[in-house]
C-alpha cells in the first residue's frame, strides 16, 4: 500500500503558472478539485441535479454524493 508521500508524486493534470514551485500538479489534488467542482456545480445547477436524481432512481442528495464521489475518481485506474 503506498503511503500519502508517495501517492502524492503520481503526476496529475495541470499546467502550472511559469515559476511555480513544481512542474506538474499530484493526481490526488486533481481528483480533489475535479471533485469541488462538481459538487459545486451540482449545489448550483439544483433542476440539473434533480434530473439526474430522477434518472437513478434516488433522492437529491444521494444522488449529488454518488456523482461527487465518481468525478473523483474519475482518472483512477
Amino acid at each position: 500500500m503506498l503511503s500519502a508521500s508517495q501517492f502524492l508524486t503520481f503526476w496529475g493534470k495541470a499546467q502550472p503558472a511559469p515559476g511555480a514551485a513544481a512542474a506538474w500538479h499530484p493526481v490526488a489534488y486533481h481528483l480533489l478539485d475535479v471533485a469541488a467542482v462538481a459538487d459545486r456545480l451540482l449545489t448550483v445547477r439544483r433542476r440539473s441535479l434533480e434530473r439526474g436524481a430522477r434518472l437513478l432512481g434516488v433522492a437529491p442528495e444521494d444522488a449529488r454524493r454518488l456523482l461527487v464521489t465518481l468525478a473523483g475518481l474519475h482518472d483512477l485506474g
